[in-house]
């Protein structure tokens, strides 16, 4: 130890008392002596050494004198690497968790040992471990605590060679360095060998843990229970006869409808005295049945119907209906009882609380005759869909909420959560949104109550889709599939991109995007299996009937893609997950049915919210015929179905029929012959004895309006024909014989 002093320019004095290495004087004892001395005494080990410190000598010394022993190269080497060799600072050399600092069973701690030159003492002197700590360095990257970069010169500090030599054993009380403290490390996604699992028990799979959820890479076999449905598949009521339209229609709009609303409407346009006569159901009929119509032929205004222009009007409207009388039934129609609405309660609260618990009472009726039917009416398959279903409005004030959806064609309107068959867009089951609260987990459970306890298998997209609501839905005998959101709850560790659960989401997408198409990575817990897929962009699949493998044979999606160097794009086989495979193939059941719907709609603009929802139901309830009737038809050889625009005439006509021949006076009148040119005493004009003016035929039959485009209304006309005409032109035309 005395050589050793030496060694060190003789700034410290070294007392040997037997073989122990004791305080010296001079030197500081803590971080707090260190942290008051002077400046001049830090150093730089690669740079200006023109003023080494004084505890930099006095490691030199230590250094050389270590170098005199037979092994002392080795012993130079491990204390060169504690202060920062060319590995980086750490136990295992990667920053990861060492197994040796989780041991608490009081194994001896690891450190380099310096044992005395008294050949009578065998005292050791414990050096630095590479578990030690220094609070002087900081690291270079946020997940490895305890590391850093060996790029650029390193700054050592008198703090960080006396602290560690004080905490290592020079005091004699010497103690045990203190334990690396680290955040635990995620597995990650890797892709080198995660990518693509296959099905286990082709090769011995390795043990992983499991993430605080829950989540592993080791994936198991998932059972799937057989479906327990209502068999058959497809319409689940009797054909009708010679497969009539109407009658189709019928079963899911059904005559009674119209009887109430003919009784609803009546009590509405009490109140106006213009509504004038009481309206019949087969006149409700007709009115539904010219807005089929006006879904075909479709003007950008109603009232061209009613033109005198042979190439705008419609003739078949024309005869089945007056303009001002189809206006009038247009605003007085009621789909509900005016008597028992809230309009009917006094308090303002209570009637806000009504309208809010019951938001469809406009329609509240109807909506559920509908929805009822849609359901009974139909035998699902296995796979069914749940997506939003939306019907455009632009008004003011509604009792259902708006939504805007960039995504939908109309853009704005009311949001409806819609099940359908992924298959023909059948719609099943329907709700209007303001029906539920924000929470979709609820949404989803009371949509699909109907379906619960069969082992339907629900394909919804990423909307609706958590892990909470398919372990609910697989509690009810239910499985689910669907694209789910990276943010939700409940993911593995590894795939979530919350930034509080998983730290370095970003590191591991932007691995993922360098990767090529077709990446596939996979977590299991229990029945639920998570995938990441890498397509065009990163796409996170949840499921609780697929596996988390794939069939290596079969599963591959078509894609066009264009290699470096290539001007034009060739279609590959990309690999796919089963999740990806069957959501592409099932999820488009809803869009399906807005598709549908589009075509011949009989939704016009208007102001009343609540005739917009009219309208759709109207609308399912024909494409839901049309759909029946097609499976229907076509499981008989040699007959040819209706195309879908016929199917909606058909059911139009069969309609107005009931109305047009059971029509007014006025109506019949103007069916009848010409009469001779013979203006005798049988055919005279006259002033008819009537309290008003009424319209005139002749005017009517040749389309003349007056300057505003009303009727022609007069006071005269034949004693013998007793109908309205005109003086003179009128009167003579419609006694000329053609």
């Amino acid at each position: 130890m005395a050589e050793m002093a030496e060694n060190a320019g003789g700034a410290h004095e070294a007392k040997e008392t037997g073989g122990k290495i004791v305080e010296m004087a001079g030197t500081p004892t803590s971080s707090e002596e260190l942290h008051a001395a002077p400046p001049e005494k830090r150093m730089r080990v690669e740079g200006n050494q023109d003023q080494p410190s004084t505890s930099y000598m006095f490691m030199s010394g230590l250094i050389s004198a270590l170098k005199d022993k037979p092994d002392g190269e080795e012993e130079e080497e491990d204390i060169m690497d504690f202060f920062g060799g060319d590995d980086d600072y750490g136990g295992d050399g990667d920053g990861g968790d060492d197994e040796d600092d989780d041991d608490d069973d009081g194994e001896e701690k690891r450190g380099y040992m310096y044992q005395s030159s008294d050949e009578d003492s065998s005292t050791d002197v414990e050096l630095p471990s590479e578990d030690f700590v220094s609070p002087s360095i900081t690291s270079s990257d946020d997940e490895e605590d305890n590391t850093y970069s060996s790029s650029g010169p390193r700054i050592l500090t008198d703090d960080y060679l006396l602290s560690g030599l004080i905490a290592s054993g020079v005091k004699e009380h010497g103690a045990y360095p203190r334990k690396r403290v680290q955040r635990q490390k995620h597995e990650g996604v890797d892709p080198a060998s995660d990518d693509d699992p296959i099905e286990p028990g082709h090769y011995q799979q390795p043990q992983y843990r499991k993430d605080r959820r829950g989540w592993t890479r080791e994936l198991t076999t998932i059972p799937v229970h057989e479906f327990e449905g209502r068999k058959p598949y497809g319409p689940a009521f009797e054909r009708p006869e010679d497969d009539d339209p109407l009658k189709y229609f019928l079963k899911f709009f059904p005559l009674d409808l119209f009887k109430k609303m003919a009784r609803w409407t009546n009590i509405n346009g009490g109140a106006n005295p213009r509504f004038g006569k009481k309206t019949t159901p087969e006149e409700v009929k007709a009115w539904f049945g010219i807005r089929m119509i006006q879904g075909v032929h479709s003007n950008s205004n109603a009232d061209d119907d009613w033109s005198t222009r042979d190439s705008l009007m419609n003739p078949k409207i024309k005869r089945t209906m007056m303009k001002n009388r189809f206006s009038m039934l247009s605003e007085v129609l009621a789909c509900a009882n005016p008597f028992k609405g809230p309009q009917q309660i006094r308090d303002k609260q209570n009637r806000n609380l009504y309208m809010k618990n019951h938001p469809l009472y406009r329609l509240q009726h109807i909506w559920d005759t509908v929805n009822k039917l849609c359901l009974d009416n139909y035998n699902p398959c296995k796979e069914l869909t749940l997506d939003e279903a939306t019907t455009k409005y632009k008004g003011g004030k509604s009792g259902v909420k708006r939504f805007f959806l960039p995504l939908k064609p109309g853009r704005i309107g009311f949001k409806i959560h819609a099940i359908c068959d992924p298959n023909t867009g059948y719609t099943l089951h329907m709700m209007v949104h303001s029906e539920s609260n924000k929470n979709m987990k609820d949404v989803v459970m009371k949509t699909m109550d109907p379906f619960v306890g069969r082992y339907h298998q629900l394909y919804c997209s990423k909307s609706y889709t958590s892990p909470g609501l398919a372990s609910e839905l697989l509690e009810k005998r239910t499985y689910m599939c669907g694209a789910v959101r990276r943010v939700s709850k409940g993911l593995p560790d590894d795939f979530s991109t919350n930034p509080v659960v998983n730290p370095t989401r970003y590191r591991h997408m932007e691995m993922m995007a360098k990767t090529p198409r077709g990446t596939i990575y996979s977590r299991q817990k229990g029945q639920q299996t998570v995938v990441l897929w890498r397509d065009t962009k990163i796409l996170t699949f949840l499921s609780t009937c697929h596996q988390g493998f794939r069939n290596q044979a079969t599963d591959f999606l078509p894609r066009n893609i264009r290699e470096k160097g290539e001007k034009k794009s060739s279609q590959k086989e990309v690999r796919a997950p089963p999740h990806a495979m069957d959501y592409n193939q099932f999820i488009g059941g809803v869009d399906k049915a807005d598709q549908l719907r589009g075509y011949h709609t009989c939704s016009r603009q208007s102001m009343a919210w609540w005739k917009k929802i009219m309208y759709f139901l109207v609308d399912v309830a024909r494409v839901n015929a049309w759909i029946c009737y097609k499976a229907n038809v076509k499981a008989q050889p040699r007959v040819v179905p209706l195309t879908h625009r016929l199917f909606t005439v058909e059911i139009a006509e069969k309609l107005i029929a009931g109305f047009s021949e059971g029509s007014t006076r006025c109506h019949q009148q103007l069916e009848l012959a010409p009469v001779p040119s013979i203006n005798g005493p049988i055919h005279q004009s006259i002033r008819m004895p009537v309290k008003a003016a009424k319209m005139c035929v002749q005017c009517r039959r040749k389309g003349r309006t007056t300057t505003k485009g009303h009727h022609v209304t007069t006071r005269s006309g034949c004693t013998s024909c007793n109908i309205h005409l005109c003086r003179g032109k009128c009167f003579l035309e419609f006694h000329t014989a053609e």
